[in-house]
């Protein structure tokens, strides 16, 4: 009986992550990243509180016109006023049959350095 066998690679992670804040308009934060990976499919954007745990707040998918050296952004809105904010961005790829009764695998990246801001008051 044959069994199949799936091999991941993780995709390496994204670098010279951006978090900005305006001075005026919606209180939010505006992400930038660069994509240094040639086989994922998509991102996960992370963010925490102080010392908070991780929580995993959007997956951005990843456009196949893109490619290496590929600037992605993000904006997470609406925030509350004079509260710090941790981010990180997860580059993620998924191999096999992705439907039912077929197996899955998952492989993702080390995070990207962390950007933080604080929102005005």
């Amino acid at each position: 009986m044959m069994r199949p066998i799936i091999v991941a690679v993780a995709p390496d992670a994204p670098s010279g992550l951006v978090a900005t804040s305006p001075l005026s308009g919606a209180r939010r934060a505006i992400l930038s990243w660069t994509d240094n990976s040639t086989n994922e499919v998509g991102f996960i954007v992370q963010r925490s509180t102080g010392t908070g745990a991780w929580t995993n707040i959007a997956t951005i998918a990843s456009t196949s016109q893109a490619g290496v050296g590929s600037v992605y952004t993000y904006t997470n809105s609406p925030l509350p006023a004079a509260t710090t904010y941790n981010y990180r961005v997860i580059a993620s790829n998924v191999v096999g049959y992705n439907q039912a009764g077929y197996p899955g695998m998952t492989a993702n990246s080390v995070p990207s350095g962390t950007a933080t801001i604080t929102t005005r008051p």
